[in-house]
C-alpha cells in the first residue's frame, strides 16, 4: 500500500503505522490516530492528549494524563517465537527512569514486551529500555547507551528470538548495550490480553509517564536488519531534522 509522507519506508511484515503528519492517519482535533497498515489498529486518544495536539504534525503527551491506546489484537501478538520490531520518532521533553513510550505489556513489567526511557539522573541525557517478558517472570531486559537529548530522534529496536541480544539503532547507529537477566533466546510467550499502549503502561492508561512528543509508531512481525533499519532512518532523517546516523 501507499504511504503519503514515506513510501520509501520498509513495509514488508508491517502491523502497526501511525503518522501524526499524515492528514489519513491524523487530523488536528481528532480523538483516533488511525493505522496506515491494512490491520486497522487505530490508537484512541485519552485525557488530555486532546488537548494538546500541537497542529496535525505531532502528538503531545503531557507526561500527566496523556495517553494512546489501541485495543488488543492478533497482529500486536508474537507468541513464543515470532520475531517483531518496535520503531519510533520521539521528542522528550522530560523523562524519570523506567518512563513508557510504546508497547503491550501487563503491569509495571511483567509478561509482554515494551519500550521505555532508561535515566541516570541527568535532565536530558536518556537511553532506551527494552523489556520482554514471559509469564513465569522470565524476562529479557536490555540499556542503550545515554544517547537522547532533547531533539527528534529515531529509535528502532528489532528481536530477533534466535540471538541472545535485540539490537537497537538510535539516529541510524547500530548500538550495544548493557543486557540484563536472561537473553533474549530464552523468552517463550509474549502474547498478553491488554491493550497496546503509547505514552502509558498498559496497565492504566493514564499513569503520566511520557512527557514529550512522539509523531511515528510503527510495528513489525519481523526483525529489521541492519541495512533496513538505516534505510527507515535516511528516509525520514530530513524530515525530522535527525542527528547524523552512520
Amino acid at each position: 500500500m501507499g504511504f503519503f509522507h514515506q513510501p520509501n519506508l520498509v513495509n514488508d511484515g508491517l502491523v502497526l503505522a501511525l503518522d501524526a503528519a499524515d492528514n489519513t492517519s491524523f487530523s488536528s482535533g481528532s480523538t483516533t490516530w488511525a493505522d496506515l497498515s491494512p490491520n486497522s489498529n487505530d490508537a484512541a486518544l485519552f485525557a488530555g492528549t486532546m488537548g494538546t495536539v500541537s497542529g496535525s504534525n505531532t502528538i503531545t503527551f503531557d507526561g500527566n494524563n496523556d495517553s494512546a491506546s489501541i485495543s488488543n489484537h492478533s497482529s500486536l501478538n508474537f507468541g513464543a517465537s515470532t520475531n517483531f520490531t518496535l520503531e519510533c520518532i520521539v521528542k522528550l521533553k522530560t523523562a524519570d527512569d523506567n518512563d513508557f513510550i510504546l508497547g503491550k505489556e501487563n503491569g509495571h513489567f511483567g509478561q509482554g514486551y515494551s519500550m521505555r526511557i532508561e535515566e541516570s539522573g541527568t535532565s536530558d541525557n536518556w537511553g532506551v529500555q527494552l523489556h520482554v517478558e514471559q509469564a513465569d517472570g522470565t524476562q529479557y531486559r536490555f540499556i542503550s547507551p545515554q544517547v537522547i537529548g532533547q531533539t527528534y530522534t529515531h529509535i528502532v529496536a528489532s528481536f530477533d528470538r534466535s540471538k541472545a541480544f535485540a539490537r537497537v539503532h538510535i539516529n541510524g547507529q547500530g548500538l550495544d548495550g548493557t543486557t540484563l537477566n536472561s537473553n533474549l533466546s530464552a523468552i517463550g510467550d509474549l502474547d498478553v490480553s491488554q491493550d497496546f499502549t503509547i505514552g502509558a503502561d498498559s496497565r492504566a492508561v493514564g499513569v503520566p509517564l511520557s512527557d514529550g512528543q512522539i509523531d511515528i509508531v510503527r510495528v513489525y512481525n519481523k526483525a529489521l536488519n541492519d541495512n533496513q533499519a538505516l534505510n527507515n532512518y535516511h528516509v525520514l532523517k530530513n524530515r525530522f531534522n535527525l542527528g547524523t546516523g552512520t
